[in-house]
């Protein structure tokens, strides 16, 4: 996903995606695949933050990471204080 964060940037991206019926899901996914900058509309939006506060219902409070549980709302999500090392070929850095 092309953004404009940078190695030592204390925020994240949020990309939303909505409104999205069977006329336009291929373009949005080839979009967002196609490693390309796009400008935010009513069906796609990426905006950049350093915490999301997710509130919910005693309905509807558990929370999923990538298909996972992780807890319950309301939560707070935001990126890590400490800097995470990562291990790659200097070319693909």
């Amino acid at each position: 996903m092309k953004n404009e964060l940078t190695l030592r940037d204390p925020r994240f991206y949020t990309l939303t995606i909505k409104n999205i019926g069977l006329a336009n899901w291929v373009g949005v996914i080839r979009s967002l695949y196609s490693g390309k900058g796009f400008a935010n509309n009513n069906t796609r939006s990426l905006e950049y933050t350093q915490q999301i506060k997710v509130y919910g219902s005693s309905r509807n409070n558990e929370l999923e990471f990538d298909g996972d549980p992780k807890g319950f709302l309301p939560c707070v999500i935001e990126p890590a204080q400490d800097p995470l090392d990562v291990i790659s070929q200097a070319d693909q850095i």
